[in-house]
């Protein structure tokens, strides 16, 4: 299993519209055929900055991930708009992916 998460900032008094937009771009991107099991979104709270959103997919496979990647890019005109309301709110150079393999303990 596999934990892909996107961090990125965002700009001051812009939280609540980040928060917004994200849960309005989470039906598009559930339609596009995205294969993750599960997804959360987590802010800066107690040693992280406030302005810090990660955003946490979960996935079976590596296999998922890129076909979830993929049909993101099926949907581009949609994928664009989401990209450009964005931009309105993400810190620019602060956007960041990470995969992370889940080992059970």
């Amino acid at each position: 299993m596999f934990i892909a998460a996107w961090s990125f900032d965002v700009q001051y008094g812009m939280r609540d519209e980040a928060v917004r937009a994200l849960k309005e771009t989470s039906t598009l991107i559930e339609k596009s055929g995205w294969r993750s099991k599960q997804t959360r979104l987590l802010t800066g709270s107690i040693g992280a900055p406030e302005s810090r959103f990660i955003l946490e997919h979960e996935f079976d496979s590596l296999a998922d991930l890129e076909a979830s990647w993929q049909a993101l890019h099926t949907k581009a005109e949609d994928f664009k708009r989401m990209v450009a309301q964005m931009k309105n709110f993400i810190v620019s150079g602060s956007p960041r992916w990470e995969i992370y393999r889940v080992i059970d303990v």
